[in-house]
């Protein structure tokens, strides 16, 4: 399982675009149950990423995922809880030793079916933050 969990995190994070659906580019066929997060983080820090692993809980709506990607990236005291602030603290990560961030959703499904224009909102935002020259975000992966 550790091989497979390596394999499937290093091609998803060799595919093009700030947003990748482990769904979509057949990754989860071959692992139909979800990868243990401590492989999913060890895999990212061995391709020479950090990793920022974001709904340990179920993130189903705006509020929820705002407080899940403060919890999980440690943004500052000064963020605000909205989309705004969102992507300032984004643009203003700073690289971990020298990796730049990825960003990991094990059911983004759940925010998807419950709110969908946030979770559109959120996936315009990566990729406005990523697409930028020396973001330190590199990727989305949804699992």
């Amino acid at each position: 399982m550790t091989g497979m969990a390596h394999e499937v995190i290093q091609r998803l994070l060799q595919q093009p675009g700030a947003v990748v659906r482990a769904g979509e580019r057949g990754m989860s066929e071959n692992n139909p149950t979800p990868i243990e997060p401590e492989l999913i983080e060890q895999a990212i820090r061995s391709a020479g990423f950090e990793p920022a692993l974001i709904d340990r809980e179920s993130v189903t709506d705006k509020d929820g995922l705002l407080r899940a990607l403060y919890r999980a990236l440690n943004f500052p005291n000064w963020f605000g809880f909205n989309y705004d602030a969102l992507q300032d603290a984004l643009e203003m990560l700073e690289p971990v030793e020298g990796r730049g961030w990825v960003l990991v959703f094990q059911d983004f499904d759940s925010l998807e079916q419950h709110e969908p224009d946030c979770a559109r909102i959120f996936l315009d935002i990566v990729r406005q933050v990523a697409d930028q020259k020396h973001a330190s975000l590199h990727k989305l992966m949804l699992l």
